[in-house]
């Protein structure tokens, strides 16, 4: 996309830490909306002191290479502590299989395959060819899903709610045809 292997090398690197961001947004969302601030501003300050020292340490001796593992480090850090506290405070009911180590495998799958494809059909890395790779990644990984019952009837229903048939309801008038409205003058 930018032409620059550097560049291309330095997304491949912090790539596998998206879901990880992805999931410590997300997680601290929740958190707020369950009146965790203080928390929240407390694992942030933590995160930030912790990335500081890392930086001065690591940089300098490192480069790059110390500064992509604060990131990961402290992101990791942030998520994990996020995450505790909200699985403390909501003491969810979860199927290890079905709720982590069965999307985990099947993404695994999906990117493997499309990978795996691309390169036997020897497709050129462009802006289109990368677009298509994404929405077969998101197609196979949905179908894996669906076979490995990860995806519940719940999460289906949510699903077809969100994105079926959307058929417009006809609008049932406040006041009736025979009610009248009198006005006293």
């Amino acid at each position: 996309i930018y032409d620059s292997l550097q560049a291309g090398s330095m997304i491949a690197a912090l790539a596998p830490l998206i879901p990880v961001m992805y999931i410590d947004s997300a997680v601290d969302a929740v958190l707020k909306g369950m009146g965790q601030q203080v928390y929240s501003m407390n694992v942030n300050i933590i995160d930030a002191l912790t990335s500081g020292i890392l930086v001065v340490i690591l940089v300098p001796k490192f480069g790059v290479g110390g500064y992509i593992f604060t990131i990961y480090f402290t992101e990791t850090l942030n998520t994990v502590l996020s995450l505790a506290r909200m699985i403390a405070i909501t003491k969810p009911r979860l199927r290890l299989m079905g709720h982590i180590f069965g999307p985990i495998l099947c993404i695994t799958g999906a990117t493997v395959s499309v990978h795996l494809l691309s390169t036997a059909l020897s497709l050129q890395p462009t802006a289109i060819m990368l677009a298509l790779q994404i929405t077969l990644t998101a197609l196979i990984y949905l179908g894996l899903l669906f076979i490995t019952r990860c995806i519940g009837t719940d999460e289906y229903e949510m699903m077809r709610a969100i994105f079926g048939n959307r058929k417009t309801k006809t609008v049932t008038p406040l006041l009736s045809a025979s009610t009248t409205r009198t006005t006293h003058s």
